[in-house]
């Protein structure tokens, strides 16, 4: 039987939860949608996600505080960081965090795909 791969999309921001809702379901992933970050943290924690996309706005533009919480939970849990901030810096802050990848909007679906399916397989 082929596991169940499961990503968690975290944002409060609903375009961002529709866009990646609607790619998952079109490639066949089983997804979570939170918009609080308490709820989104014990899902990490109860869930075997597999992937965790995270908007770096979530709660406020507290992002990076969110990332420390899951790293802490979840220390190998790929991260996708869906940010806003195209700077070297910003990218930077984001990668010593642990993310995976960033993904700078507006995001190209094909790259999407790309390195969802990478950060799938890990």
């Amino acid at each position: 039987m082929k596991k169940l791969k499961i990503a968690l999309i975290a944002s409060t921001n609903a375009d961002i939860r529709k866009r990646f809702s609607g790619l998952f379901e079109r490639i066949g992933v089983s997804y979570i949608l939170e918009s609080d970050r308490t709820n989104a943290v014990a899902r990490i924690m109860e869930v075997p996600v597999k992937l965790l996309i995270a908007d770096m706005l979530f709660e406020k533009e507290n992002g990076l505080d969110f990332l420390s919480i899951v790293k802490k939970v979840r220390p190998r849990l790929p991260i996708i960081a869906v940010t806003d901030d195209p700077s070297e810096e910003g990218i930077n802050r984001l990668l010593d965090k642990g993310v995976l990848t960033c993904l700078v909007q507006p995001i190209d679906e094909k790259e999407i795909i790309e390195i969802v399916g990478t950060a799938m397989e890990m």
